[in-house]
This record gives C-alpha cells, structure tokens and sequence, in this order.
C-alpha cells in the first residue's frame, strides 16, 4: 500500500518481536514450542535490495550459517499489507523448476498442507506511518488433524504519533476457546 506520508527509509516495526510459548499436551507427555511472530522467518525468492528486500543472517543447528533474503515490512511511503507463505507451494514450485516428476510433488502437497499468513494494517498519524495492527496465522493440517495459531496486535496512537495502547491476543486450537486470549496489554501517558 502507498501511504500518504513524507517519510524517507525503512519503515521500522513498532514493537520488538513478539514471541508466543505453546504448550501442548498428548496423552501423558507435554510438548513446548516457540512462535515468532516475525516475517524474517520466511525466505522469499526475490532479488535483495535493500529496501524491500533484505539479507538476515540466520545459524541452524543442522543448516549452519545462512544468508536468507527476507521481506521488509516497509521503504519510503510504500509499505507491505499481506504476505502469505507455504512451504508445500514453495518446494512444489522449486521442483516444478528443477523438472522433477509431478507425481512427487502431489506427494509433497497431499501430505502436509500448512502456511503462514501476516495482514499487517497500516495509518498515517502526524505525518508518520505507524502500524496500527497486525494479524499473523499459523495453518498446520496433516491427514490426521488440523491446527491453528492466531497472533492478533491493535495498537492505538495519540494525534501527535506516540502509541498511547497495545494489545495482543492468541486464539489456540491447542486451547479449545472460544475467545482470543489477551497475552499482554499496556497503556502509555505521557
């Protein structure tokens, strides 16, 4: 989306990166996961740039060091609204390219189907772009079950640009509510 501001740069997040334990518990044992709720997580097949697209330097335990070019959420007064990720779509498309059989890559597809969604929303207050929210979903479904997380952010600012409130919210198919459940709140004065 193109904004109607003045402002020249990166377009920096708001928050630091908010992360999310998960327990999860099957039959007598209990599982731990870590979400962040980040969009460096996600390589994306672009050319880097700089402004759009950058470079993060990332070290996986098996992988090694890694340079991974990653979307920006923003440059100048142009910033990012949606970015959608599914590691099935990205081999099958990197299969599709390397002219593999098309039979392994319905395999791949049929087998386990999960992505990433991020819907960022966006406003101009005092002549700055702030980001007023955000909405991050996590889809995993297998042939035996399906599953979910959703990261929900509002963020309220005052007529000069300084955020005034912040709320997150998780909704948990681990959890089986009918409610997102508020994870952190805070007001400012100032």
């Amino acid at each position: 989306e193109i904004l109607p501001a003045e402002h020249e740069g990166a377009v920096g997040e708001s928050a630091p990166t908010p992360e999310v334990d998960q327990f999860i518990k099957f039959l007598f044992s209990e599982n731990h996961r870590t979400w962040s709720i980040d969009i460096d997580n996600y390589e994306v097949p672009f050319q880097t740039d700089r402004k759009f697209v950058s470079t993060e330097e990332k070290y996986g335990f098996y992988t090694g060091l890694s340079l991974d070019k990653v979307l920006t959420v923003g440059y100048d007064n142009i910033v990012l609204k949606r970015f959608y990720h599914s590691p099935s779509k990205f081999i099958a498309g990197y299969n599709l390219s390397l002219d593999s059989d098309p039979s392994e890559i319905d395999e791949i597809l049929e087998d386990k189907s999960h992505n990433t969604t991020f819907v960022y929303q966006w406003d101009v207050v005092a002549g700055e772009i702030v980001q007023t929210g955000m909405v991050f979903t996590k889809n995993l479904s297998t042939n035996l079950h399906k599953e979910y997380l959703i990261f929900y952010v509002d963020r309220q600012y005052d007529d000069s640009g300084r955020k005034i409130s912040e709320e997150w919210k998780l909704k948990d198919s681990k959890k089986y509510q009918e409610e997102a459940l508020t994870v952190f709140s805070q007001t400012l004065t100032y």
